[in-house]
C-alpha cells in the first residue's frame, strides 16, 4: 500500500499524468448531465427532482472542468520540443478547455432558471438550457478529440513524444536534429553578440549567465528565465520582445530586430535545444 500511495503522488507531481487523471470526469459529465435535464423537461414543473439533479450535475461539471483546465495548463507549459503542428493543436486544445467551465456554469444557471415561478420565463430558460447543454457537450467532444490526438497520435505528454526531427527521417546525418542547426545559425549568434557581454561568467548581471544551458536553467536573481516549449513564460523571450511588464533587453545597442526575436521564440517553442 505505501508503494501504491507513493506511485500516486509521483503521478500527480507529473503535470501530464495529473492532467490525464483529471480530464476524463468532466468529459463524462458533459454528456451525463444532459440526462436529468432532458428528463426534467419531459416530466415538467411538477417533478423538481430531475431539475435539481441537473443543477447539481452541471455545477459539478463546471468545477471539474475548471480543475482539468488548471491541470492542463501545467501540462501545456511542459510540452517541450514539439513540431509546429503539435504546438498549434495543443494551443487550440488549451483555449477550448479553458472556456468549458464557463459554458457548464452558464448551463447550470439556465437550468436553475427553469424553477422560476413565471411559467413563460421558466420554459424559455429550460429550452435555452437544453440548447446550451447540447452545445457544451459538442464543444467538449471537439476539445477531447484534440487532446486525444495530441496523446495518441503525437505522444504528447508521454515519455517519447514526437519531436521536430521525427518529421524528417531523411535529414542530413551530420545533423540529426534540425533544431541544432537552427540554434547555431539563428539564435547563438544573437546571444553571443547582444546578450553574453553582460551575462557571462565574471559579469553575470542580475545573476544570469547565458553562456551555457546550465546557466540559463539556473536563471537569474528573480528566478528562471527559460521555460522550454513556452516562450511566453520565458523572460529571456518576453524581455527581448517587449512583452515583459518590467524588463526590456538588451539594455544597450538598440532593440533586437523582429527576425532575431522571432528566432528566439521559435528556438524556445521547439524545446530550447543547445549546442556548442
Amino acid at each position: 500500500m505505501p508503494r501504491l500511495f507513493s506511485d500516486m503522488l509521483d503521478a500527480f507531481n507529473n503535470p501530464a499524468a495529473r492532467h490525464a487523471a483529471l480530464v476524463h470526469l468532466p468529459i463524462a459529465l458533459a454528456f451525463l448531465a444532459l440526462l436529468p435535464l432532458i428528463v426534467s423537461m419531459v416530466l415538467g414543473r411538477r417533478h423538481a427532482t430531475p431539475r435539481y439533479a441537473a443543477i447539481g450535475a452541471y455545477a459539478l461539471f463546471a468545477a471539474c472542468a475548471w480543475v482539468a483546465a488548471w491541470s492542463g495548463k501545467g501540462a501545456y507549459d511542459r510540452i517541450g520540443a514539439a513540431p509546429t503542428a503539435v504546438g498549434a493543436l495543443a494551443h487550440d486544445h488549451k483555449e477550448m478547455s479553458e472556456r468549458l467551465w464557463l459554458f457548464a456554469l452558464a448551463t447550470c444557471v439556465l437550468v436553475a432558471g427553469g424553477l422560476l415561478r413565471n411559467k413563460p420565463g421558466a420554459l424559455a430558460a429550460s429550452w435555452l438550457a437544453l440548447a446550451a447543454g447540447v452545445f457544451t457537450a459538442g464543444w467538449t467532444a471537439v476539445a477531447a478529440h484534440k487532446g486525444g490526438t495530441l496523446v495518441y497520435t503525437y505522444g504528447t505528454g508521454t515519455p517519447n513524444p514526437l519531436s521536430t526531427s521525427d518529421l524528417d527521417p531523411d535529414a542530413d546525418a551530420v545533423s540529426a536534429d534540425p533544431r541544432v542547426d537552427f540554434f547555431l545559425a539563428n539564435v547563438k549568434p544573437v546571444l553571443t553578440d547582444r546578450c553574453m557581454g553582460c551575462h557571462r561568467d565574471g559579469r553575470s548581471e542580475a545573476g544570469l549567465v547565458l553562456t551555457s544551458m546550465r546557466g540559463i536553467l539556473i536563471g537569474a536573481e528573480h528566478g528562471p528565465v527559460l521555460t522550454p516549449g513556452n516562450p511566453r513564460t520565458s523572460p529571456i523571450y518576453t524581455a527581448a520582445s517587449g512583452l515583459h511588464p518590467t524588463s526590456s533587453m538588451p539594455k544597450s545597442g538598440g532593440r533586437l530586430t523582429p527576425e532575431q526575436v522571432e528566432s528566439i521564440r521559435i528556438w524556445i517553442e521547439h524545446g530550447a535545444v543547445w549546442a556548442e
